[in-house]
């Protein structure tokens, strides 16, 4: 190998460099800006990690790393290569290059490897890819690497070649030279791939040609390198890209999502039809993600270098917001549409200006400018409730608000109001703890506990969320930051858990938490066919069932999409939603009318984790356009199934993507000790249904709409479940009465009255001050 210059270690080809007395060999494709990728396993060789249609717009370092290939062995070989270890030789190979900041991208223990740098030496990189990581390695990944192998079995059941990859698998642990690790992953590598035998002939040279470096995981001592970066990530600076394959058995999506919930500011690409290989899988999806992430990295900090001098000095940016931390945003500025953009596509904001608040001294600031101008003022942090678009308002985002603190003692949590229930449930499962969260974990904590928050598996045992509130923190129309408690602020405290966002901008709550790790749950999937059936069983079902079970029942007209398994693609089916907190036996036992009532296409149901607490609904977590409606019942006889049956059922000719009925009762039926305006206590059931299309579809969906849900008229409470009102509901002064019932409506109004005279927070269902 030559010795080249430092210009020339960055020349296509080849190179060795001396780093820490030891040489280290890498390989340079393509031309742009600098990635360094750093191959898994540990021990895989480089090039299965060779992404060609990254090379043509990045330079791609590929490493061999140490103990691999052709860099060299340590003494302790082929122990002692730990992720310190590892990233020493990183570090010194960008200094050798003279590189100051580069992309960094890690592929599964790769990935390991490239967030233990970032966590130390976050100077030296422009952008991290975390690809098929995890933040921790051990039992507790072990036994979800199981469970992942599990249903790939199950996907595959009746493939010849099945035996033999889990065989290799197996052998896996007892290889102890290069020949063998070898073996054992090119027997294997079937698992690795989301369709390898439907798609062979594709991936055949890939399999023939992959080598393998025997590098055991043991440091020079002969102890385990294991991983857990769990409670270091949320101090993360760097942004970060994860990527993950939707079937990926080794480090899968419930990893990724962790890592996006722990990592602030992070984005998260699934690859719908990948295992563990994405970039030889979907490698125009691979390279697209890493490409538009390096993109969108190298303007953002082109824009901050320059962002705080310009935008503060744009002559319509007020001069009372030019000190604000977070941005500010006009119309027609870089940036103002993604702030305003709500989860659904047929709406978004269009403020006369954005405040995206990064503290509580953000949120003041724009409260007192919006007050002193006489701007009413729209809050939004994840966007999934949509009730008008704010047109010469101050919109607020607290996206960036994302403190949290768990206390496993007091069993409690402090978060602030830019945070996500897929944010907060993997610290909470750590301390053995779990909140009243809803069914969708990428809804925002604070806006759904202000509308009640009705939880698909602690509902009916603990009571809404709002229940469980000690503490808020709010800026209310004066610009004053406000601890509210039952004890200081008794009756702020009563609105604002229930009244949603009308009587201030919530910055931070303390609510309870509860000792719940696991339970059992999932869907029962059926044909749409079998609907009268199942539903009349699931109907006659729920009255008699603990409070510990929790369930609904929802018609969907699924889309044609791999990320769903095939039995339920382009589907019409069924799906009943099961989340239970008793013994695996009992719940077996309670289910057993359900699954026999008609055949199941697909049984989801099982032992679950609580970080899994979002396969029990599996709602939509894209965005995406759609109309919605939904209605509180105050009973639902055979008759309103039967209604239902006809409206939305097998030949109803009906048009909407979802219609679900949940069974409330139990706790929620009951007052909290410290009670509040949550409005449905005492109704039985809630329905809510959505049809997917926006532009010149959108009314005509309104209508299909609205005809379903006034077929059940003659059974609607008289009251509505506040986190389910759409735009289209209460629009007016009667309505929101009318959802809130007149005497809570009469007291949240005095409450509007003392605290929001001017009505400044009106974009809400709202409440008038009296």
């Amino acid at each position: 190998m030559r010795t080249e210059t430092t210009a020339g270690l960055l020349a296509p080809g080849p190179h060795e460099v001396v780093v820490d007395g030891l040489t280290q060999r890498y390989h340079v494709h393509g031309s742009g800006p600098v990635c360094l990728a750093v191959p898994g396993g540990p021990g895989v060789a480089w090039d299965s990690l060779r992404a060609p249609d990254l090379e043509a717009s990045l330079t791609m370092m590929y490493v061999e790393p140490l103990g691999t290939g052709g860099s060299q062995r340590l003494a302790s070989h082929p122990h002692g290569y730990t992720r310190e270890r590892y990233t020493r030789s990183l570090l010194g190979l960008l200094d050798r290059l003279a590189l100051p900041q580069v992309f960094l991208l890690g592929h599964s223990h790769g990935g390991f490897v490239s967030q233990h740098f970032a966590l130390h030496h976050p100077d030296r990189l422009h952008g991290l890819v975390l690809y098929d990581s995890a933040p921790v390695t051990g039992p507790e990944h072990g036994a979800e690497a199981a469970a992942r192998v599990g249903e790939f079995v199950q996907r595959h059941h009746g493939q010849a070649e099945l035996p033999a990859a889990l065989a290799a698998l197996q052998n896996v642990g007892a290889c102890t030279d290069d020949e063998t690790i070898t073996a054992a992953l090119r027997g294997l590598v079937p698992l690795y791939f989301a369709r390898y035998w439907d798609r062979e002939d594709e991936f055949r040279h890939f399999r023939e040609t992959l080598t393998c470096t025997y590098v055991s995981t043991l440091d020079e001592n002969g102890e385990p390198d294991l991983v857990d970066d769990r409670e270091h990530l949320p101090e993360l600076t760097v942004p970060t890209l994860v990527v993950v394959g939707r079937h990926d058995v080794i480090c899968g999506p419930r990893w990724a999502r962790e890592l996006h919930a722990l990592i602030p500011g992070s984005q998260l690409v699934v690859l719908e039809d990948s295992g563990h290989l994405g970039h030889v899988e979907e490698p125009e999806a691979f390279a697209s993600a890493v490409r538009t992430f390096v993109t969108s990295t190298q303007a953002s900090a082109e824009a901050s270098t320059r962002a705080g001098a310009e935008l503060r000095t744009v002559g319509a940016v007020p001069e009372d917001l030019r000190d604000v931390v977070g941005p500010v945003l006009l119309p027609g500025m870089d940036g103002y549409a993604a702030e305003c953009a709500t989860f659904n596509l047929n709406h978004a904001f269009q403020p006369a200006v954005v405040v995206g608040a990064a503290c509580e001294a953000d949120v003041r600031k724009a409260v007192r400018f919006a007050a002193g101008q006489g701007m009413p003022i729209a809050v939004k942090s994840a966007g999934h409730q949509f009730v008008g678009p704010a047109d010469g308002a101050l919109l607020i985002t607290t996206e960036r608000m994302k403190r949290m603190s768990v206390d496993p003692e007091a069993r409690t949590v402090r978060a602030e109001a830019g945070l996500r229930w897929s944010e907060v449930l993997p610290h909470t499962a750590r301390a053995g703890l779990t909140p009243i969260a809803g069914s969708a974990p990428e809804v925002g904590v604070v806006g759904y506990t202000l509308g009640g928050g009705h939880s698909p598996l602690l509902g009916r045992s603990h009571g809404y969320a709002a229940d469980h509130v000690r503490r808020m923190k709010v800026v209310t129309a004066d610009g004053e930051l406000r601890t509210v408690t039952p004890d200081n602020e008794p009756d702020l405290f009563w609105a604002l858990l229930g009244g949603k966002g009308n009587f201030g901008v919530m910055t931070e709550i303390e609510f309870d938490v509860f000792p719940v790790t696991r339970f059992y749950g999932g869907g029962l999937y059926f044909s749409g066919e079998d609907l009268a059936p199942v539903l009349e069983t699931w109907r006659s079902w729920v009255p008699t069932v603990p409070e510990e079970m929790t369930s609904s029942l929802a018609v969907q007209r699924l889309p044609d999409l791999p990320a769903l398994p095939p039995p339920l693609r382009g589907a019409f089916v069924v799906h009943v939603r099961i989340g239970y907190l008793g013994s695996q036996d009992d719940a077996e036992r309670l289910i057993a009318p359900l699954r026999v009532s008609a055949p199941v296409l697909l049984d989801a149901v099982g032992e679950k984790p609580i970080t899994s607490l979002g396969e029990i609904h599996s709602d939509p977590v894209d965005p995406m356009p759609y109309v919605e409606r939904s209605v509180a019942l105050r009973e639902f006889p055979r008759k309103a199934a039967e209604i239902l049956g006809d409206l939305v059922g097998p030949g109803s000719g009906s048009r909407l993507a979802h219609f679900e009925i949940r069974s409330l009762g139990g706790a929620l039926d009951r007052e909290p000790r410290v009670a509040n305006a949550v409005s449905v206590r005492g109704i039985p059931f809630v329905v809510v249904g959505f049809a997917v299309g926006g532009g010149e579809q959108a009314d005509e969906l309104r209508e299909h709409l609205a005809e379903v849900v006034d077929g059940l008229a003659p059974w609607a409470a008289d009251r509505s479940m506040v986190n389910f009102l759409s735009a289209d509901e209460a629009r007016d002064e009667e309505g929101v009465r009318a959802a809130f019932g007149p005497e809570r409506y009469r007291r949240l109004a005095e409450v509007k009255r003392r605290y929001d005279p001017a009505n400044l927070f009106r974009f809400q269902h709202n409440i008038l001050p009296a």
